[in-house]
């Protein structure tokens, strides 16, 4: 996965695929628990099996934790999308499949189906 983990880190990504994949353990495809990650037309994807946090978009609890993603597939076996309490973290025009805690938000998303898919 994408592990952005300071105040100062500014990351930008472009068609890229990110699968955070295992047997134990938590997995992130991409964590922001500071600076910020951009994400375009790529794939973050936690999948495995056994004990664990499997999530697709995770920002933590610090304000200076912002993910922006766009044009991208995201899924997550426990949640697609998790954002922290006062962190960012913004979805537009993805596939988001799974689903969605602390409350991002998503913009044009949609899930496997192709139905809209709503943050809550």
């Amino acid at each position: 996965g994408l592990f952005p983990t300071s105040d100062t880190a500014d990351v930008t990504v472009d068609s890229s695929s990110f699968i955070a994949a295992g047997s134990t353990g938590d997995r992130y495809a991409l964590y922001v628990n500071q600076g910020t990650a951009k994400v375009y037309n790529s794939v973050l994807r936690a999948q495995g099996t056994g004990a664990g946090t499997l999530i697709g978009v995770f920002t933590g609890a610090g304000s200076t934790a912002k993910a922006q993603v766009e044009h991208s597939t995201i899924r997550g076996a426990t949640n697609a999308l998790w954002r922290g309490a006062t962190s960012t973290l913004q979805v537009a025009t993805s596939m988001v499949d799974g689903l969605i805690g602390g409350l991002p938000i998503c913009i044009y998303s949609y899930d496997a189906s192709l139905a809209a898919k709503s943050c809550p």
